[in-house]
């Protein structure tokens, strides 16, 4: 039984941990992304082909986010990780949407655009943060 009980417990640990370094990953695709579509020059770039942005990545982190199975996280790790997941799908679907109608953005519409990625990116930083925080307390219970 008490074998049982260590292996559940390292199993959350091990979950904690991949959460947290799924979330700085997560950090660095989004400001590495923004950093790409840093102005308008940049976003027309993208929207028409000439510059490569890696959205798939970032597509491929939206997914393993939504494959983690919550009832199997610590509960001090739940809201971040859901925070985390959101902020991932929000992120996405801007950039997308921006790629999409960069033709038709004007100069409010851009810059409502950049200070959400910079928003987002805080954001991010913050629930990184909190996601540390947790997995930091989890290592030290187990």
């Amino acid at each position: 039984m008490a074998i049982h009980r260590a292996e559940q417990q390292h199993g959350r640990v091990e979950l904690t941990k991949s959460v947290a370094t799924l979330a700085n990953n997560s950090a660095k695709a989004l400001k590495h992304v923004s950093e790409k579509l840093r102005n308008r020059e940049a976003v027309h770039a993208a929207g028409d082909g000439e510059l490569y942005v890696d959205l798939e990545e970032i597509r491929r982190i939206d997914n393993a986010l939504a494959n983690i199975p919550l009832h199997t996280v610590p509960s001090s790790l739940v809201t971040p990780t859901m925070i985390l997941s959101s902020t991932i799908r929000q992120f996405l679907c801007k950039v997308e949407m921006a790629l999409q109608l960069h033709r038709k953005l004007g100069a409010p519409e851009f810059e409502d655009f950049f200070r959400t990625l910079d928003q987002m990116n805080e954001s991010l930083a913050a629930t990184c943060a909190d996601i540390e925080t947790a997995a930091r307390k989890a290592q030290c219970e187990a």
